[in-house]
């Protein structure tokens, strides 16, 4: 971002001075530095520098392919836009887990002085009027 803001800076000077000359002064003084990197830019995709750069390009997408690949192969697996096919089945097995761990520990002894919120529920419900 700093790089983006020094060289819009750079490029903007010339509109702000509005004189060539003064716009050479800018320019000598930040020692032309926007004009050196385009000219090394310009150097290296003219370069050897280009080959390297297109080979290791093609082996990212190569990567990215695949793993675009596999991806799609897990949605395909899942439902649409990553849901469950069987969202009711899902939600009756998690119940399940959730009934099979309340189970284990009132066996193991570790809801010993917790309060039955089954029985709370139901005296709650029997004591309000129904209308």
């Amino acid at each position: 971002m700093l790089v983006t803001q020094l060289a819009f800076s750079y490029i903007a000077a010339p509109f702000i001075i509005l004189s060539f000359s003064g716009s050479l002064i800018v320019w000598a003084r930040t020692y032309f530095f926007v004009h050196v990197a385009i000219m090394a830019t310009l150097a290296f995709f003219y370069s050897p520098g280009k080959k390297w750069l297109v080979k290791t390009q093609q082996r990212r997408l190569g990567r990215a392919a695949e793993e675009a690949e596999e991806e799609e192969v897990v949605q395909r697996t899942s439902g649409t836009l990553g849901l469950p096919d069987d969202p009711e089945g899902d939600l009756l097995e998690i119940r399940r887990e959730v009934e099979m761990a309340v189970e284990n520990r009132r066996r193991s002894g570790s809801f010993a002085g917790v309060v039955n919120a089954k029985k709370v529920a139901r005296k709650v419900h029997v004591g309000k009027k129904t209308m």
